[in-house]
């Protein structure tokens, strides 16, 4: 039997030789199969060479590269460029009049900005999507709408909102077979179980049906859930489970956004029982990734904390970065900045702050 076709290998020396046709056949080629083995890093960068020697293709096959794009970044935690390409595409689709692909774009630019801590535009675009694919006949674009919906409610703590869009966006996808859709669903309304203190069935329903049936980036998530909830109850049993599996998983498999987000939470556990070196060590190893942004707040807020518990002057800066970030967030995220900075101050003696 002939050796499969090294396609980054031919697509590398395409590029070099100057051959744009080979070298966006073999990069496209290359970028799918390295997503499909989970190399997320190798997917990006495959697809951000094909994306430069794609002038010769139509504007959906670009729009369709540049989704692809998109979503391994946004598994990198390079999320700027995410939505830079995700919007790229949304404006090919509105000139190719493809309504229900910009309706998903815009749904993707949601989740995007998100992770980007750009609240306004993640609250616009998710509403928007809502507008336009409930125009056009319902499919897997309206549910995947109706999904991130419930994710903009569980952010902001808003349980009602939450089971009502939730529970439209599993009708729908249960409706329609789409069970990446359900998994995500569920995954929300478990964060959402987790903040309201009704246990963990539903986040480890979901890990089980992700790993069986999803995507990794769905277990990812429901490992992060898990972590979470974990964490903020002080379950540590549970905690350094669900720590061990989940970083683990999103290790081997380029999932940069959840790597920052566990370490965070593990840095927090660590600090949480006293044991400063190790989440010193955690929160150092989640700053690490140049490219991340929202991920950051987590390992920003325990290295804070750590460090005016030392009674290091640094501690401001990474307590100034969390703050920034997470500025104009309407939801769960407000009150740890606001007890780190009060910790902070009442350790540097500052009490009327």
């Amino acid at each position: 039997e002939p050796p499969a076709t090294d396609h980054a290998r031919l697509a590398h020396h395409a590029e070099g030789s100057g051959d744009a046709t080979a070298a966006l056949e073999h990069a496209q080629a290359a970028g799918a199969e390295a997503a499909e083995r989970g190399s997320h890093r190798e997917a990006a960068a495959q697809y951000a060479r094909a994306l430069r020697f794609a002038d010769g293709l139509t504007p959906a096959e670009v729009a369709d590269l540049l989704e692809r794009y998109a979503l391994e970044c946004h598994h990198t935690d390079q999320i700027d460029e995410a939505l830079a390409a995700e919007r790229q595409a949304l404006e090919h689709f509105r000139t190719l009049g493809d309504g229900l692909r910009a309706g998903d774009a815009l749904t993707w630019i949601s989740v995007f900005a998100h992770l980007a801590a750009d609240w306004n535009e993640s609250r616009g675009a998710a509403q928007e999507a809502i507008d336009v694919l409930e125009h056009l006949p319902p499919g897997r674009e309206l549910a995947r709408a109706y999904s991130n919906m419930a994710r903009q409610a569980q952010n902001e703590i808003d349980v009602e909102a939450t089971e009502k869009w939730g529970e439209r966006a599993l009708e729908l996808a249960n409706e329609l077979g789409d069970d990446d859709t359900a998994i995500s669903t569920l995954q929300t309304m478990g964060v959402m179980d987790a903040l309201s203190e009704r246990g963990t069935e539903k986040l480890e329903r979901s890990l089980t049906l992700a790993l069986e049936h999803g995507s990794d980036d769905q277990a990812a998530r429901a490992y992060g859930g898990l972590v979470f909830e974990a964490v903020r109850h002080r379950k540590w049993t549970a905690a350094t489970r669900w720590l061990d599996e989940g970083l683990r998983y999103v290790s081997d498999r380029d999932l940069d956004h959840w790597r920052t987000y566990l370490l965070g939470w593990s840095a927090a556990a660590a600090l949480d029982q006293g044991r400063w070196d190790d989440a010193a060590a955690d929160a150092q190893a989640a700053l690490v990734n140049p490219h991340a942004r929202l991920s950051r707040s987590w390992p920003l807020l325990s290295l804070a904390q750590l460090r005016s518990r030392r009674g290091d002057p640094e501690a401001q800066t990474p307590l100034d970065e969390a703050g920034e970030l997470l500025h104009g967030d309407r939801g769960q995220k407000r009150v740890p900045v606001a007890l780190v900075r009060a910790e902070a101050a009442f350790l540097a003696g500052d009490s009327q702050r």
